[in-house]
């Protein structure tokens, strides 16, 4: 397809998969992130070990024989994801000028924090203080729900509009 002036389009994408099966995880999100600098590109990133953002995987079928949602890819080990966490972090760390902000996410479906076994307050605590851990201080940091920010912080939904 081309645009008025006859050019082929740059194609863009959501999303950035990179399998760490078969990519050095750490060396292909600094190359993703060096190009959108050399673009003058910025992103918001978020993590998720739901292959394809699919939420679906063939070993989770239901009594018709559908497939449903199931988040197998999750690490079983906590430690797992917070030494994911790091890395990642590292990276991010050397490219804060192209990246606006980073999801929490990790954790289930398509990274978005729900329906995990890792979906309770004791948890998204771990996740989102990790990330304010190995991210620049001056990096946001972007949590999907006021729940989630109330299980990191510690405070009451009914007060969230006076934490300072």
């Amino acid at each position: 397809k081309q645009n008025r002036k006859g050019e082929n389009p740059v194609s863009h994408s959501d999303d950035a998969n990179i399998d760490p099966a078969n990519d050095d995880v750490e060396k292909a999100l600094g190359e993703l992130l060096a190009r959108l600098r050399k673009n003058g590109q910025s992103a918001v990133i978020r993590f998720a070990y739901d292959y394809k953002y699919n939420g679906i995987t063939s070993d989770g079928v239901d009594k018709k024989g559908k497939p449903y949602y199931r988040t197998v890819w999750e690490p079983t080990d906590d430690s797992i994801i917070e030494q994911h966490q790091e890395k990642v972090g590292a990276v991010i760390s050397k490219y804060t000028d192209v990246i606006a902000a980073v999801e929490c996410g990790i954790i289930g479906p398509w990274g978005e924090m729900h329906t995990s076994d890792r979906t309770d307050a004791k948890s998204e605590k771990k996740i989102i203080g990790k990330w304010l851990d190995v991210l620049p201080k001056d990096m946001t940091v972007n949590v999907r729900k006021p729940s989630d920010f109330c299980a990191w912080s510690g405070v009451n939904l009914e007060n969230i509009d006076k934490y300072k």
